[in-house]
């Protein structure tokens, strides 16, 4: 069975990102290989709302693809979870620096 964990709408003015199942460390390569595609050249909504699971692997590709598009357009989260917000701010608190993607 063929998973979906992105689906990307493009727009003139705008890209949605709907992240949806499970970021794990066992999806990240695929979920990564997605991610690259992405050109942030205009703002981007990046909704989390179809996300069943995440683990500290799933967050950290989050963040550094959050902070990568942050530097080129302006990104607006939609649809996490309290205890997702929750994962988000203990695993960014924790980094020595912020993380980065590799190509």
């Amino acid at each position: 069975m063929n998973k979906e964990y992105l689906r990307i709408e493009e727009f003139d003015d705008q890209i949605i990102i709907h992240s949806m199942g499970e970021w794990t460390l066992y999806n990240e390569p695929k979920i990564h290989k997605i991610l690259q595609k992405i050109s942030p050249d205009r703002s981007i909504i990046w909704d989390f709302s179809k996300v069943e699971n995440f683990d500290t692997s799933g967050v950290l590709l989050f963040m550094a693809y959050y902070e990568k598009f942050k530097e080129k357009c302006d990104v607006k989260l939609i649809g996490y979870s309290t205890y997702e917000r929750g994962v988000f701010a203990i695993v960014w608190e924790k980094l020595p620096s912020q993380p980065t993607v590799s190509s």
